[in-house]
């Protein structure tokens, strides 16, 4: 390296910092950039041998926040919040020891590990930050509205053409397109889709936007059809039957959306000529498609850990894909995949790991039911589970954003000016 180039890397240096320090003194800046982050985590940039994505910047720019603000004044916090951010980061520290001394790959385990932690470390500026609390539910349904647009939008113009555009993929196992966005991958989108529509029809603390809780919860299933992505269309609907059960105020709301729903999803059924729709008539086919090769997995991975000796202690962060090649893609030698959270808690950090977890939802249970509160939190966990038993997003931001909802609706909130009239509001997410 020159002494030219070495300037200006220090130069570069020295300015990203000083921005970096600037953005995470500004509340609105970091929510901005989080948002973002949710739905842009396709895009990455390579650094030797890790692929640093948006959300990594952003869990750096979130963990210098929280420093900063620490420095200045304490955090007053619900005990629930604090046993259950607790929790996770024992099992972080569990998930930490598995992957150095258990799997195969132990640099390419703790590279993700990062990844999460850092992400947890967004759930906490969430949870920490209660004057962003309603501007990030807002926000990031209005992205998401937007996002579903371009999905669909994508998703059109490559089955018009026939080819296969940015934003869209095509799909390795049944065929046509499937859409992504900016997201990861089409199942992605699909699951944050499902989160986003339900979000909406559940208006926590009124914060959506009158334009996204008309648009968004009949967006959503169109986007996810799009996007091939049936456990989150199976999903939805759960959620919305849950809705139905657990806000009766809102039934001719979800009714209007089941209804409307239900007339896009039939008519792009009708109109589009992709083949890959087939495999929305077999919900829960086991026997044949990625239904049946997750089987094999699921069935693969039970074995392995049951058959080790790190049955409580798992067997190392995403180290599936360390000892085994993706099956629904044949031929490309990519990683393996295990998307069945449960499982995959169980199979990267044992036993231990699944109550460890367990517990620190109790405890976010726990708090809402005594707060009152805690419908929105069921539909939505409900309907992630579901889909998360096919597809797991667990160490994506889009998992920790929600997580930081949750755990902001544990915490008191200081009095505050609403129209005028002094209240207090405690439960967030109700």
């Amino acid at each position: 390296m020159t002494a030219v180039e070495f300037l200006v890397y220090l130069v570069l240096s020295v300015v990203g910092a000083c921005l970096a320090i600037w953005i995470a003194s500004k509340p609105k800046a970091v929510g901005a950039l989080l948002v973002a982050a949710v739905f842009i985590n396709r895009p990455y940039l390579s650094i030797g041998n890790t692929n640093v994505r948006l959300e990594i910047i952003v869990g750096l720019v979130c963990v210098l926040s929280l420093l900063i603000r620490s420095s200045l004044k304490r955090f007053k916090v619900s005990r629930y919040f604090a046993w259950s951010a607790l929790l996770i980061f024992f099992w972080a520290i569990l998930l930490s020891l598995s992957s150095i001394f258990v799997s195969p790959n132990p640099g390419s385990s703790l590279n993700v590990l990062i990844w999460l932690v850092l992400n947890i470390c967004c759930a906490i500026w969430i949870a920490v930050t209660p004057s962003m609390w309603r501007t990030l539910i807002r926000w990031v349904a209005d992205v998401g509205l937007v996002a579903g647009g371009i999905a669909v939008i994508c998703y059109l113009a490559a089955t018009v053409t026939s080819a296969e555009i940015y934003g869209v993929q095509a799909d390795p196992a049944y065929g046509g397109f499937a859409a992504y966005g900016l997201s990861l991958e089409a199942n992605v989108l699909g699951n944050i889709m499902c989160l986003l529509g339900l979000l909406a029809i559940c208006n926590p603390a009124n914060a959506i936007s009158p334009l996204a809780q008309r648009l968004l919860p009949i967006l959503a299933p169109v986007a996810i059809l799009c996007s091939h992505t049936r456990a989150a269309l199976v999903s939805y609907l759960v959620g919305l039957v849950l809705t139905l059960l657990m806000k009766p105020q809102v039934t001719r709301r979800v009714l209007a959306v089941m209804a409307l729903s239900a007339a896009g999803v039939g008519f792009l059924f009708a109109i589009s000529p992709d083949v890959g729709f087939a495999k929305f008539s077999q919900p829960l086919n086991l026997e044949t498609g990625t239904g049946a090769l997750r089987y094999d997995v699921n069935a693969s991975a039970l074995v392995e850990l049951f058959g080790s000796d790190y049955m409580l202690t798992g067997l190392g962060l995403n180290s599936f894909g360390q000892r085994h090649l993706d099956e629904t893609q044949p031929g490309k030698n990519l990683p393996g995949y295990l998307g069945n959270l449960p499982l995959q808690l169980a199979y990267d950090g044992g036993l231990v790991a699944i109550v460890i977890v367990g517990i620190s939802v109790v405890a976010v249970s726990y708090g809402l039911m005594k707060k009152g509160g805690g419908r929105t939190f069921l539909v939505l966990g409900s309907a992630y589970l579901l889909f998360s038993i096919s597809t797991s997003t667990l160490w994506l931001l889009q998992t920790w954003y929600f997580v930081g909802l949750g755990w902001a609706s544990l915490q008191p909130l200081p009095t505050c000016t609403i129209h005028g009239s002094f209240r207090e509001r405690r439960v967030i997410i109700t």
